[in-house]
């Protein structure tokens, strides 16, 4: 008679490996945050210049930073009778004294701080800089670490 064959043992599954955790990306930092709606900082808080019209707040903060101004006022156009909406805005870079402490302080306490000065902040600043009321604008700071 022929040997019963002996029986193989069944070989264990190899485990898949597990795959390695992909690390969650490092946000980029907030370029730009509402200061004031409804507003621009008086002239005697730092100088002004207007930019070509741009298409949103993005390309307003975009052009304000490469052109090294630290913060900027923008216009939607549709607020004004001459403009249809969709058609972009009005754009001013805007120098104001916007330190990295000023940015994220404002960034977790969004209530309506006193304007940074053109080369001061806080009490120490001109006593005309001051928020000077204008509907159609909204005034943003760029976040210094995004200047370069």
């Amino acid at each position: 008679p022929t040997p019963e064959p002996t029986p193989q043992p069944t070989p264990e599954p190899t485990p898949e490996p597990t795959p390695e955790p992909t690390p969650e990306p490092t946000p980029e930092p907030t370029p730009y945050i509402l200061v004031h709606e409804g507003g621009v900082p008086a002239r005697e808080c730092g100088e002004y210049v207007k930019f070509e019209r741009v298409e949103d707040e993005d390309a307003c903060a975009r052009k304000s930073r490469e052109q090294g101004w630290p913060a900027f006022a923008f216009q939607e156009d549709w607020q004004n009778w001459q403009y249809s909406k969709g058609d972009g805005g009005v754009c001013y870079g805007v120098h104001l004294y916007v330190t990295q402490q000023y940015f994220d302080e404002y960034r977790l306490d969004q209530s309506d701080p006193t304007p940074a000065c053109g080369n001061k902040q806080g009490d120490t600043c001109d006593k005309e800089c001051e928020w000077g009321a204008n509907r159609n604008y909204n005034t943003y700071v760029n976040n210094p670490a995004s200047m370069g």
